[in-house]
């Protein structure tokens, strides 16, 4: 497994979201994330931290590891807010990982929680059989 840095900003982002690039499902619940703190840190230009994908070798989708509760506060808080489109999001893009990597990532980046690696969401790890390095 390897991993690159690119900035994206929200508008990308959310592009990459409508047209189905960024696989995750909603977090069930949002309690514990205050969104309109994050939509305060992008209105004043504070950093709202690293988001972790990991990028599907052969259709160019990623799967959210790390930031799924703020990905989605972004989509709903932000969608029709143009003057947030360019507001840079910082993104650590995972490459020809394995499923036990991606667990270990999640797990590592989430110990602060009680989480568990059953949270984390493998839209197409489990049912493409095209997974890079035979992904399980």
């Amino acid at each position: 497994m390897y991993q690159y840095s690119v900035d994206f900003t929200v508008g990308t982002l959310l592009s990459l979201m409508d047209r189905g690039k960024i696989k995750f499902e909603p977090p069930p619940s949002t309690d514990e994330f205050d969104s309109y703190a994050l939509l305060d840190s992008v209105v004043r230009d504070l950093p709202i931290g690293l988001f972790v994908l990991a990028e599907h070798q052969h259709t160019g989708e990623y799967v959210v590891v790390d930031g799924r509760k703020r990905l989605h506060a972004l989509n709903l808080l932000l969608r029709r807010r143009a003057d947030v489109d360019n507001y840079p999001c910082r993104i650590a893009v995972l490459r020809e990982w394995t499923r036990d990597q991606l667990k270990e990532v999640f797990l590592r980046s989430n110990s602060h929680s009680n989480r568990s690696a059953d949270d984390l969401t493998f839209v197409w790890i489990e049912t493409d059989t095209r997974c890079p390095h035979g992904a399980k």
